[in-house]
């Protein structure tokens, strides 16, 4: 094989080409070692860099070079040449063609002047044609009334003329309305909804247990702060972290100090003499378990 360095870019493709068949290598063999596709190392062997940036195109043709073992000095000079080479520019008899700005603005130019006559004409024949105008109003002959002559003449309503019989006249249309007539069960005042006999506001997290009169829980939970929970019937309360929590009874804001022991209150809810309920503090037999 000739050693001698390529002068151009398709010459250091021959020769890496070359080099590889020289090892008995495929160009997929190649694309494998080098993690390339095989589209890329032909673009390689047949000296084209295609679109590819200068730093990634000198990194390719290295790495192919370290793996069939060419001079990587090879590559930076084929390439720094092919950098240094002038720019192709047109022919000395070559001028640019300028266009003229009537050129570029004569379709827009053409299409707004057509618009404008068409209009024109539009409007021309609007005017002159009677046919496509407003039609005039037509005239109404007005008829007036001539009394005959033998008619008998007509006095005049007075004041106090009698009004005719309420039997007479005639009764005023009945109208449908959409609106139903009331009932009287809803004409009635609707009774206020019974107060929850138990109303937890939360504005921390914290821990309840409640328990109805027959012993079921029915809460045994942390609740968040935000949250609200109401209860019915006899009840039995423990609540931690009471000073998180508003306690209603039967509708009236509770106070927890003689309920509450190191930040947990205990306490029932039973039915009060007028039907209403009552907080009052726990039995030591009611007391419900912790487990």
């Amino acid at each position: 094989m000739d050693d001698a360095a390529p002068a151009s870019m398709v010459e250091l493709g021959q020769k890496l080409a070359a080099l590889r068949n020289a090892r008995g290598w495929s160009l997929d063999d190649v694309a494998q070692k080098l993690h390339l596709p095989s589209n890329r190392i032909l673009g390689l062997e047949s000296g084209n860099g295609g679109s590819e940036s200068p730093v990634y195109l000198k990194g390719f043709f290295k790495s192919y070079a370290r793996l069939v073992d060419m001079p990587e000095v090879w590559v930076d000079e084929v390439l720094r040449v092919a950098a240094a080479e002038p720019e192709l520019k047109p022919a000395a008899g070559a001028v640019a063609r300028r266009v003229s700005w009537i050129e570029r603005y004569k379709w827009a130019g053409t299409y707004a002047v057509g618009t404008a006559l068409a209009l024109t004409a539009v409007n021309w024949l609007v005017s002159n044609t009677p046919q496509l105008g407003v039609p005039d109003a037509p005239r109404v002959p007005v008829a007036v009334q001539v009394p005959a002559p033998d008619a008998p003449e007509i006095e005049p309503a007075s004041a106090t003329t009698t009004p005719p019989a309420p039997d007479s006249m005639p009764e005023p249309p009945m109208i449908a309305s959409l609106n139903p007539f009331p009932s009287r069960e809803s004409a009635r005042e609707t009774p206020a909804a019974p107060q929850s006999s138990l109303l937890l506001s939360f504005q921390q997290d914290s821990w309840v247990e409640v328990v109805d009169a027959g012993g079921e829980r029915l809460l045994y939970s942390v609740v968040s702060a935000g949250e609200k929970r109401s209860f019915d019937g006899a009840l039995s309360v423990r609540i931690g972290n009471v000073r998180g929590v508003s306690v209603e009874v039967d509708g009236k804001l509770l106070d927890m100090t003689e309920f509450t022991r190191g930040n947990v209150a205990r306490f029932d809810v039973t039915q009060a003499s007028d039907s209403g309920w009552r907080a009052r503090p726990r039995g030591a037999g009611s007391e419900s378990s912790d487990g």
